[in-house]
């Protein structure tokens, strides 16, 4: 990864402290940034229930046309396969979870009120 990067082994110790953070560092920038995304959307914004459904299944699909990185789920990839022996990984795996429940819950909430 330091050679890819062109960082140094120091460097990269120096900024992440373990190799732990750096996964987690990871799956905080994937959920910072995949809520942009969702945020951006104007899918939560429309007004009758069903077309917020429809837009957002629009959504999803719009992203399957890309390359495969860009519609997986860092956070659930990384809890998957580190879940045991990363305990950093999985903390920041289920605070993106966490954040994903709060737009979820949100959702709900404008579907059943007026």
């Amino acid at each position: 990864m330091n050679v890819s990067s062109g960082a140094t082994e120091g460097a990269f110790f120096h900024h992440f402290g373990l190799r732990d953070d750096l996964g987690a560092a990871a799956v905080r920038h994937w959920s910072d940034t995949t809520a942009a995304v969702f945020a951006a959307t104007d899918h939560h914004r429309l007004a009758d229930p069903l077309d917020r459904v429809f837009g957002y299944l629009d959504l999803r699909r719009s992203f399957l046309a890309g390359d495969i990185w860009a519609f997986s789920c860092v956070a659930g990839t990384l809890a998957q396969e580190t879940h045991a022996s990363h305990p950093a990984i999985l903390d920041a795996a289920e605070q993106a979870y966490r954040h994903g429940k709060i737009w979820v819950r949100l959702a709900k909430s404008r579907i059943t009120s007026p």
